[in-house]
């Protein structure tokens, strides 16, 4: 969609409905993805990694949200006013993410990474995300 002319990014118009659907469905797989969690005791971890490593990623994109942090009053002199994570590009992890976090004081972050191997790709991928932010109505 995004890959050849990116002169008419300002038409684009966030689709809330779009974000709902995807919420939607991450909201019913919750629930099953976390029976796996605590199974890593019967993996051999080495073996497993290892063969991570024979094959192509399984995941191509990852989006990690942390939500946004409001504040509640100072506690003992500390208030939040700007937030930002990454996470590591091991090799379970996709080829890329985005790492998101707001607070109400400093706004919205997102932290984009890739693997060094797709400098180039990552380059184009960038510039579409500050394209895409700078145009986004509501």
């Amino acid at each position: 969609m995004m890959s050849g002319n990116l002169t008419n990014l300002h038409r684009i118009k966030f689709d809330w409905k779009i974000a709902r659907y995807f919420q939607h469905n991450l909201d019913l797989s919750v629930e099953s993805s976390a029976k796996y969690i605590g199974m890593l005791q019967y993996v051999n971890i080495e073996s497993f990694l290892t063969e991570k490593t024979k094959k192509p990623k399984e995941i191509t994109f990852e989006v990690s949200n942390l939500g946004s942090y409001k504040r509640t009053g100072k506690s003992n002199n500390v208030e939040i006013i700007d937030a930002s994570f990454s996470q590591p590009r091991g090799v379970t992890s996709g080829y890329f993410s985005c790492n998101v976090i707001g607070t109400d004081i400093g706004g919205i972050n997102l932290v984009l990474t890739c693997i060094p191997e797709l400098k180039q790709e990552f380059e184009k991928y960038v510039t579409i995300h500050k394209q895409l932010i700078d145009n986004l109505t509501y």
